[in-house]
């Protein structure tokens, strides 16, 4: 019998370990793949270059996720309660009716701005951004797909599709970039985004299923909307307060390799902070389930503070490490001045896991409004820094975000302080 035990608990533990896996393999094939292909393109195009594109990224990523609607977080948790396939794809063809008709709207607006700044000849930058809000509607597409695959525990399955797609995607980018420049790295998401927006539908797809009311009824549409926007709010604060200094920091720029500098810190610190929200994504489960048991809810409450907090930890001693490595032009050298930008941002990781730990017990109480307290305090911090002439080179902008993740930590312990002692 003990030794019955003993390999189930093996058993259990290596599929936690082989679903921890997938998980990241998806994640990573979806919010990794342009991370990676601007680590690819950092040697060729040099820091101004990196910087715009980094800059047209972080602008995106916000688009993107207002124009959600917060479909991908109500598609993960609704496709659990899905009994076939078919739910599955009847869930996700709404979800997508409501984000598409936001991007649509989005893009309306995007093509009226491109024309617009073309006949006053605004800045390449203003105008490639509007150029990139057609990308929107197949962005959105696939990030819904993804949260049906993951919420819906498909994980296993698509991975290796995923992930193959995903060098691809890597290799078409970095190439299109080496050889136009910045118009080909925007070009090239499009052909990305609607690629993968193509892989996502034809495997979930149902062929048997008639188009007809495939979308839903009008209240199907508003009670998803609804669910949404109460979801959306918290994350679309949390998107702005991770990519605000980047976007501020081209506001006020006093040499264009600054922003180029900042901007290869702050995707180099992606990785660890990719694998923390991984982390929570893969606790916040447990989380949720043990939420009406509040000893039981306390106790995986700290389990999660713990393990975060190690990985920041981790991932801080890793940063250092980089950062000495460019300091001392062992490699990257238009990428020196980079160094202490990153051992700045590196210092943020174990507040940034104190904040999702908070986040992580604030989403699955259902306390949305009250996690987006701790991004609007990071993004209040940050604006009066840039807007007070305080974060006006790479530096200078690290150590405001160095700052604002203390504070807001302070705010975060509270907030964990809270869960453990109330129920939802």
């Amino acid at each position: 019998m003990k030794r019955r035990l003993l390999n189930l608990r093996d058993r259990v533990r290596r599929s936690s370990a082989l679903d921890v896996g997938a998980v990241l393999a998806v994640t990573i094939s979806v919010q990794g793949l342009t991370v990676v292909a601007q680590f690819l393109i950092a040697v060729a195009v040099g820091p101004e270059q990196l910087g715009l594109i980094r800059w047209l990224e972080s602008a995106f990523a916000i688009g993107l996720l207002a124009t959600s609607c917060g479909m991908p977080s109500v598609v993960f948790r609704e496709a659990a309660l899905c009994g076939s396939a078919g739910e599955r794809f009847r869930l996700f063809a709404r979800a997508a009716v409501i984000a598409s008709s936001a991007a649509g709207l989005v893009f309306v607006v995007g093509l009226g701005a491109y024309g617009t700044l073309k006949l006053l000849s605004a800045t390449a930058a203003w105008a490639m951004l509007a150029a990139m809000t057609g990308a929107l509607w197949p962005a959105n597409v696939a990030r819904i797909g993804i949260a049906m695959i993951q919420g819906g525990q498909l994980s296993r399955a698509m991975w290796p599709r995923l992930l193959t797609y995903s060098g691809a995607a890597i290799a078409l980018l970095s190439s299109a970039t080496w050889m136009f420049g910045v118009k080909g790295w925007v070009t090239a998401r499009y052909v990305v985004e609607f690629g993968l927006a193509t892989l996502v539908v034809h495997a979930l797809a149902q062929p048997h299923l008639e188009l007809a009311g495939l979308a839903g009824s009008r209240r199907d549409l508003q009670r998803l909307f609804r669910l949404g926007s109460s979801a959306n709010f918290a994350f679309l604060a949390r998107a702005i307060s991770d990519n605000l200094p980047v976007l501020l920091l081209k506001s006020d720029l006093s040499s264009p390799s600054e922003l180029g500098w900042y901007a290869f810190a702050n995707l180099t610190i992606l990785v660890p902070t990719l694998f923390l929200s991984v982390l929570m994504q893969t606790r916040l489960p447990t989380l949720v389930q043990s939420v009406h048991d509040l000893p039981e809810f306390a106790k995986q409450l700290s389990r999660t503070q713990r393990e975060l907090l190690r990985a920041g930890g981790v991932g801080f001693c890793v940063m250092a490490g980089l950062a000495f490595l460019l300091h001392w032009k062992v490699a990257l050298a238009d990428y020196t001045n980079a160094a202490w930008p990153l051992v700045i941002l590196g210092a943020t990781l174990p507040f940034r896991a104190l904040i999702l730990t908070a986040g992580s017990a604030a989403v699955a109480q259902g306390r949305y409004a009250i996690s987006s307290i701790l991004a609007f305090t990071e993004i209040a911090i940050v604006m009066v820094a840039a807007l007070g002439g305080r974060a006006n080179t790479a530096t200078e902008m690290a150590s405001a975000v160095l700052g604002a993740s203390a504070l807001s930590m302070l705010p975060a312990l509270a907030l964990i302080r809270f869960s453990r002692k109330t129920g939802p």
